[in-house]
């Protein structure tokens, strides 16, 4: 890890917002490695030994989201854990172990400011195929999938919500996309499983567009619904607005193979 610091150290601009700085450093990064083979080995395992036996759901399915909590009551929270009690930082955490990479409170802002095209460069540049990754990316896809599946379930209890029953009471219905999207992310993880321990790469003539679109149809009535609460009116959500993104059904009624087809799945 000491590498890694040292490294972002060099990277990271003068000024957070000086994203063209950052990207000629990363360039020249990349340039480096591909001219001399012990940068890159070194590095490469740098990044695969501070992935490899750490917890990594938190930061996929934590980082980014806030509680369900009021106002005064998350500040207050915040205060008292920030300012009074600290969190433990615990370095078999991924999340924390990121956090400690990026240790600025600014760094946030240059990382996304690059780009994903320029990380995708850098990441191009070590050459991770020159190694047999089998073992990182069946670890890193179990922990991506036990993520999806703690992010499902949360947003089937935000659509589950009383406030949000309150403005919108269709969403009491079983068809309600909160949930269609968790049978349809629930099939999809079951398809990965299974192909997982057959030994296959992956799971042929999978649409994963179905899952992703469940999840818009989530974000359409809570985009909706949060402009309603912002001009204070409280009318339903027309439905012809709502069925222009509904292209996707997981009934919960059937949990047959036609179901999972509806799903996008094979």
């Amino acid at each position: 890890m000491p590498l890694l610091i040292g490294l972002v150290e060099c990277l990271r601009p003068r000024r957070p917002n000086d994203f063209n700085a950052a990207r000629q450093a990363i360039h020249a990064l990349c340039f480096l490695l591909s001219e001399n083979e012990a940068y890159r080995v070194g590095l490469r395992r740098a990044v695969m030994h501070l992935v490899m036996g750490r917890k990594q759901v938190s930061l996929y399915a934590d980082t980014g989201i806030f509680p369900n909590n009021g106002f005064f009551t998350e500040v207050s929270h915040r205060f008292f854990r920030h300012a009074i009690l600290p969190d433990i930082v615990d370095l078999n955490c991924l999340r924390d172990a990121v956090a400690t990479v990026f240790h600025r409170s600014s760094d946030h802002i240059w990382v996304n400011g690059v780009g994903v095209d320029v990380w995708g460069e850098l990441l191009h540049a070590m050459r991770f195929e020159a190694r047999p990754g089998a073992l990182i990316e069946n670890a890193t896809l179990r922990q991506m999938s036990e993520a999806l599946r703690v992010l499902s379930y949360r947003v089937a209890a935000i659509g589950l919500d009383p406030e949000f029953l309150r403005l919108e009471p269709s969403l009491e219905q079983p068809s309600s996309p909160f949930m269609e999207q968790n049978v349809c992310t629930l099939a999809y993880l079951e398809q990965l499983e299974a192909a997982s321990r057959a030994g296959a790469s992956g799971v042929a003539g999978h649409k994963a567009e179905a899952v992703i679109e469940a999840f818009d149809q989530c974000r359409a009535y809570g985009e909706r619904i949060h402009a309603r609460v912002a001009r204070g009116r409280h009318e339903p959500v027309p439905d012809v607005a709502i069925a222009q993104t509904r292209t996707t059904h997981c009934p919960l009624a059937q949990p047959d193979t036609r179901s999972i087809r509806r799903c996008g799945l094979p």
